[in-house]
């Protein structure tokens, strides 16, 4: 069984290649060791071990535990050379500019280039040694950008991440050890539950007498050490071709049925597209030797999955095919060789799980990681920001975005990289994309990789997150122009609180007061879907999701004044009859000009936009599915709004 411990040891990652160095800085026409050196390549100077240059060059000195070079005074630092070269800004993003070539080595821990004699693991490490006095003399790099050079922590910064942690502890989001336990032993339950349904399968369709190995990982917020008592539990289970995803979920549906357990089984069709196009399909020797002895047809399912509640949490299993590669104690990091031997069907949870135990190594200090995570989610929640169906950020995405801050910030406490968090990301230059590390190119796995310079729809993405695993891919696709004004201003906002925190003037509750959607416009959009049942309803919201985008991004570019929307980050259900799906929109006109005047006035949405955006609905609908669009007045909300919204109408996060 492979170790179903959320926390594991860090891997070598020995598939990753060295990232890109950093330049050098100095002025023109002179090399590192000085004015005698130029021209010429010397591995002592660029290891710092050159001493006083010849020719009377500046001198130099070591700086440092890692035998960097600082230039003495007279020569222009790095910082300075910067600002000559007008860059300003947060320096989080990696860049032509400001990375090494690929074929100039560099002084480090292990001599120049980090060759000499060093095993393959050091060359080909993720952390990197920085130098230069924009960064910490001597630290680990972590991520695509060296280190911020930082003040160590101060008393005050001590206190308020004591706070911090007390209002954790108050709003019952630290861990909880019983919640821990419980969810450790279902791992260990579902483990044996699924080598029993993975024997009984083999046995009674093939006849095999041994059955294969399986194992069981975990991804999300348990994987992240950053879980709730109301999360869920994501777990994959990596099975055989031999096994496949309808006799398995049948098999374990069975089981579970044995003890009392509901399980409901669903569809990740929907979340496929979201990866791109995958490598072509290959025939597999031992699986097609195996067909022509046994005379069996295999066919690769698509990754469904089950949710079901146990002990009280609720669990969601994907199942997932890998063939060719043992099964035993699989490393998901350290074997590139799996992305070989899985489909597009099944590398989701593949996928989920890498990203989930990259993001994990590459922080520095996962403990301040995890209590600066668990404070964004929850203020996300509060704010109305976690939820990626709607166009905004969920888990995964905010997880990057702090680890981003962990990296560049290695040694500060959680309270100042919360404060960072909201600073740096307010000032963000959107699209420049947010990246753990550096996007990595196999042409012998033809993954669809993020390419923003080369590829248009890749460049057309707003607010790119990438993924660190390999194939890189934007997780925030989703994003639009108006859920990106909204994180904006929330950011915004955010880093104004944080000052007033510093000063003693708020705490950390005021950052987290709930957002009251309904209080904050005057003319709001609604989106009423219906269906017969379920299913057809879930069909149908992927269907019309496209039209009701399209018609938010065009009445924000209608007419001569500036409209705002922003769309509710919480989607209703009516309890009836029929099954219902309703989508809020708030409006907001900037400037409208009436006789002279600059005034805010809540005009109803164009009819020329509604008449196309009806026809378009008519085009797709088939029989038992609509799509109701109207438009109200906060003045006039109707009343069965009032009771949807304010009253006892069921509500479901999106």
């Amino acid at each position: 069984m492979a170790d179903p411990d959320p926390h594991p040891s860090p891997p070598s990652l020995l598939f990753l290649p060295l990232p890109r160095r950093r330049r050098w800085r100095g002025p023109p026409g002179l090399s590192r060791a000085g004015p005698a050196a130029a021209g010429r390549s010397s591995s002592r100077a660029r290891s710092g071990r050159a001493g006083p240059p010849a020719g009377g060059g500046a001198p130099r000195r070591r700086t440092g535990r890692c035998g960097g070079v600082e230039p003495a005074a007279g020569w222009p630092s790095r910082r300075r050379s910067r600002r000559r070269r007008g860059i300003r800004g947060p320096v989080l993003g990696g860049g032509a500019a400001d990375t090494w070539p690929a074929s100039k080595p560099r002084s480090g821990p292990f001599g120049p280039d980090l060759g000499l004699g060093v095993p393959r693991l050091a060359r080909c490490c993720l952390l990197r040694w920085s130098e230069g006095r924009d960064s910490m003399s001597g630290a680990i790099q972590w991520g695509v950008t060296a280190p911020r050079l930082l003040d160590p922590p101060t008393d005050d910064d001590y206190n308020r991440t004591e706070q911090l942690k007390q209002f954790l502890d108050k709003s019952h989001l630290s861990m909880d050890l019983t919640d821990l336990s419980k969810r450790q032993n279902i791992l260990k339950e579902l483990y044996e539950v699924v080598k029993t349904c993975v024997k009984d399968i083999v046995s009674e369709k093939y006849q095999l007498t041994e059955a294969p190995h399986v194992s069981v990982l975990t991804f999300g917020s348990y994987q992240l050490g950053v879980h709730i008592p109301s999360d869920d539990l994501e777990i994959v289970c990596f099975g055989p071709p031999l096994v496949e995803c309808q006799d398995f979920f049948k098999a374990l549906h069975g089981a579970l049925g044995k003890n009392g357990i509901f399980v409901e089984v669903e569809s990740l069709h929907k979340e496929k597209s979201l990866y791109g196009s995958s490598r072509k399909k290959e025939e597999n020797p031992e699986l097609k030797a195996l067909e022509n002895e046994k005379a069996i047809e295999f066919k690769h399912s698509p990754a469904d999955f089950v949710k079901f509640k146990q002990q009280g949490i609720s669990v969601v299993l994907t199942y997932a095919i890998i063939s060719g590669v043992p099964l035993e104690n699989l490393n998901i990091l350290k074997d590139d060789g799996l992305l070989y031997h899985v489909d597009e069907a099944n590398f989701p949870g593949l996928d989920r799980c890498r990203v989930s135990a990259l993001i994990r190594f590459l922080v520095p200090r996962i403990e301040n990681f995890q209590v600066v995570l668990r404070y964004i989610n929850f203020w996300a929640r509060k704010r109305g920001l976690y939820s990626n169906v709607t166009g905004y950020l969920r888990g995964v995405h905010w997880a990057v975005l702090v680890a981003r801050m962990c990296q560049v910030y290695p040694e500060a406490t959680p309270s100042v990289l919360a404060m960072k968090f909201f600073k740096i990301y307010s000032q963000w230059y959107w699209p420049s994309p947010v990246m753990l590390y550096e996007i990595i190119m196999k042409p012998d796995l033809p993954f669809d990789v993020w390419d923003a310079p080369n590829k248009l729809d890749d460049f057309s993405h707003l607010m790119p997150i990438i993924s660190p695993a390999y194939p890189a891919w934007n997780l925030s696709a989703c994003v639009s122009e108006s859920t990106r004004r909204v994180m904006n201003e929330e950011f915004i906002r955010g880093n104004e609180i944080c000052k007033k925190i510093k000063l003693g003037e708020a705490n950390w509750s005021d950052l987290c007061e709930p957002l009251e959607f309904f209080k904050l416009y005057n003319l709001y959009l609604q989106f009423d879907i219906r269906a017969k049942n379920l299913e057809d309803l879930k069909l149908w919201k992927v269907a019309v999701e496209p039209l009701w985008r399209k018609l938010i991004i065009k009445i924000e570019a209608h007419g001569d004044c500036i409209m705002k929307c922003h769309l509710c980050p919480t989607e209703y259900a009516y309890d009836d009859a029929e099954h219902h799906s309703v989508i809020f929109v708030g409006i907001k006109r900037e400037k409208t000009v009436v006789s002279g005047l600059m005034v805010s006035i809540p005009l109803p949405v164009d009819n020329r936009l509604v008449n196309v955006f009806n026809n378009e609905v008519n085009a797709r609908k088939e029989p038992g599915m609509d799509l109701v669009f109207s438009q109200f007045r906060i003045s006039r909300m109707p009343d069965s709004v009032k009771q949807l919204v304010f009253g006892s109408g069921v509500s479901q996060d999106a």
